[in-house]
């Protein structure tokens, strides 16, 4: 998969739901990012790691959403105190991710 068809994805279902409002859709186009595959590490276990594609960054040490290639749903995902990318949980489409943040 390539970060072209990641960011696909995202705009089809940003563009399809009719339930965002404008602010929403703001924040989102200022805060995504071409997909990046990155490192994650297990939240409740350091020692299992993941790799997933970051496509959103909520500022800088923020929530970040990322699309899992393996599962093809979004995941959340924090900075941790470490400053290592930490895997919170799956979430499903993108706009629920979004909205679990």
């Amino acid at each position: 998969m390539t970060s072209k068809e990641i960011a696909a994805i995202i705009l089809a279902e940003v563009e399809a739901d009719t339930s965002l409002d404008v602010f929403m859709k703001v924040f989102l186009k200022k805060n995504l990012i071409e997909p990046t595959k990155e490192t994650y590490i297990d939240s409740l276990d350091e020692s299992q790691t993941f790799e997933f594609w970051t496509v959103l960054v909520e500022g800088e040490d923020g929530h970040r959403i990322a699309y899992d290639e393996a599962d093809k749903s979004f995941v959340l995902g924090m900075l941790n105190i470490d400053n290592q990318l930490e895997y919170i949980g799956h979430q499903g489409t993108f706009i629920e991710t979004f909205r679990a943040m």
